[in-house]
């Protein structure tokens, strides 16, 4: 089978298109810095992992349940997708992995998958940058009747575990050790429009 020019240009054309869609659709799902180092290196799909040095931010909305019951599935989807939005794109100016969305709470990581000067410093930042967000997000809240959210921040440095964990059906890349689960622990100390850090992050910083 000989194609001609002009029909090689077309199905160049449309396989460009179909990738640019997929992108789009899986960049929605995770960070466009995973996304491009799966597309680069089929390895990267393998399951494994590594000891990395990285800093984890780990921030939560304070008394966000009983708000829920009392506003509604609705409402309420339409106050968190309004809080995301605004700490999705702050969280990527600053150059944070979103690990984790649980619901409220958001599992951040910086230093993997890709290697970054000062993590700690660019998660300082970014939690500061994240708290003056999360005014702007208020104000549009008052704006349609709502109660302002009020969010704590916690931030820890060190080793951890960075990796593709599950099986081969179904896999994700994820953090898991120590250091996670103390800057969930840091965080869940901070009260409504604070940042706690660990000693070795504020040292580093």
């Amino acid at each position: 089978l000989v194609l001609s020019r002009n029909e090689t240009l077309r199905i160049n054309k449309e396989l460009d298109n179909h990738n640019q869609f997929f992108q789009q659709i899986f960049g929605r799902y995770m960070s466009q810095e995973l996304l491009s180092s799966i597309l680069s290196n089929e390895k990267n799909l393998e399951l494994g992992g590594e000891e990395k040095e990285a800093t984890v931010m780990m921030s939560d909305l304070r008394g966000f349940t009983p708000m829920a019951k009392r506003y509604g599935a609705k409402r309420t989807v339409e106050i968190l997708n309004l809080y995301l939005e605004e700490m999705i794109d702050v969280i990527q100016q600053h150059g944070g992995f979103i690990n984790e969305i649980l619901g409220d709470g958001i599992l951040v990581v910086f230093g993997v998958p890709d290697y970054r000067d000062n993590p700690c410093y660019s998660a300082v930042m970014c939690a500061k940058a994240m708290h003056d967000g999360l005014e702007r997000v208020n104000e549009k809240l008052k704006a349609k009747g709502y109660q302002a959210l009020e969010m704590g921040i916690g931030i820890n440095s060190g080793m951890l575990i960075a990796g593709n964990i599950g099986s081969t059906q179904r896999m994700k890349y994820g953090v898991i050790g120590d250091t996670v689960n103390l800057a969930a622990r840091i965080e869940s100390f901070t009260v409504g429009g604070q940042t706690l850090v660990s000693e070795r992050t504020y040292e580093n910083v």
